[in-house]
């Protein structure tokens, strides 16, 4: 049997052929394209049956089992899904799954083991993303938000002592805002906005496993740009970045340089509420900045992680607190927030959505098969008063 590279290169090379003389198919050419095109689907359907096959092999335990019982859809979804990233065609198994979302511009719904790893790449660059609160949606839809801006008992008079049946006299309201979550379509792209290319020759290697390639090449692409957005971005037409988002920033004296002085500031001027679970953040520069730096004691601020008797290394600290460090942060010379102070988590959510989704383009004249993916998000600040940020002055 002739596996589906080699069917898909005689159909392409019907078609070249008849470009390249600027006229149609011939009867012939159409009848060996025809005859070739059920060849294939006869192909891709063994191929999925066999794979649902093997699934109905698997064993089915109890719940004193071990061992999960494995998914004959998804079993027959992810060969489809293999199948197209190596050749781009769409077997029906693949167009069946769209019912769960709509494509765009060609692109094909990924299954789940291919999304978490394209997830799993966008995660591993930038900090902030492993950190902040992260919501998972199914669809895009626009989503109102609750925002927290002031009234969290940060004096003494909010509340006081009534007699039976009395009333207060005292307090202040909490002060909610709300925040719309889109769903930015965040695509993938290269040098000159090309797509990621595999060579032919790669892709019909069996070993080679290009779903976990490509969701990591193009994780990444997205994952930079993302990056980026949700520590500077404006909110407006792009996600609200953390170092954006608050009022509470502490600005360092003129000539921009980092003190001693200026980081206890920046610690306690954000309520102790928040300080129990606080983190800073700040990008690589700014690190080696402030690891040239000493309190009153001649003692570093920042202590590097210290390797664990297992072989793990414990997250660097300044001032008793972990650090984190995010590149898409700016540098502490510019006249910008460049550092930020609190509960990551409770200060900035994430929006994720469902519907990843990949498009294949084979291109068999030059060798090489091009990928596009595209992946929808958001991020605002949620509560303003859960962090402070550090300010440059030039």
């Amino acid at each position: 049997m002739r596996t589906p590279e080699d069917i898909m290169a005689e159909m392409q090379a019907l078609v070249d052929a008849a470009e390249a003389e600027d006229r149609s198919l011939t009867d012939d050419e159409i009848e060996t394209y025809g005859t070739a095109e059920a060849e294939l689907q006869a192909v891709n359907k063994t191929g999925n049956i066999k794979a649902r096959h093997e699934a109905y092999k698997q064993p089915v335990l109890g719940i004193a089992g071990a061992v999960k019982a494995v998914d004959k859809k998804d079993e027959a979804l992810d060969f489809a899904f293999d199948q197209y990233l190596r050749t781009g065609h769409a077997s029906n198994e693949l167009r069946f799954a769209q019912t769960e979302g709509t494509a765009s511009q060609g692109g094909y719904l990924v299954p789940d083991g291919f999304r978490n790893k394209l997830v799993e790449n966008i995660t591993a660059i930038g900090g902030l993303q492993n950190e902040a609160e992260i919501l998972n949606t199914s669809t895009g839809n626009p989503l109102e938000w609750p925002t927290v801006t002031s009234g969290h008992g940060e004096s003494d008079d909010q509340a006081d002592v009534v007699a039976e049946g009395a009333a207060s006299a005292v307090g202040e309201d909490i002060v909610f805002g709300t925040a719309t979550l889109g769903a930015y379509r965040y695509a993938s792209t290269g040098t000159g906005n090309l797509p990621i290319k595999v060579s032919v020759e790669l892709l019909q290697d069996a070993a080679f496993d290009v779903g976990a390639y490509v969701a990591k090449v193009l994780g990444r692409r997205i994952a930079r740009k993302f990056a980026k957005d949700i520590i500077q971005g404006s909110g407006s037409g792009e996600p609200l970045g953390l170092l954006q988002g608050t009022d509470g920033t502490v600005e360092l004296a003129g000539g921009g340089a980092i003190t001693y002085a200026k980081l206890l500031t920046l610690v306690h001027s954000l309520d102790p509420e928040f300080r129990r679970s606080s983190k800073w953040l700040f990008n690589d520069d700014t690190a080696a900045e402030i690891e040239a730096l000493e309190d009153n004691n001649n003692r570093p601020l920042l202590v590097n992680g210290l390797q664990g008797i297992e072989g793990s290394v414990s997250r660097p600290t300044l001032l008793g607190y972990p650090v984190v460090i995010d590149q898409a942060a700016k540098d502490s010379a510019n006249d910008v927030k460049f550092a930020a102070f609190g509960d990551l988590r409770e200060a900035y959510v994430i929006r994720r959505v469902r519907d990843v989704q990949v498009l294949v383009n084979p291109y068999a004249a030059t060798g090489y098969v091009v990928y596009d993916a595209w992946a929808r998000m958001d991020g605002t600040v949620q509560n303003a008063t859960a962090y402070v940020t550090l300010e440059g002055e030039t």
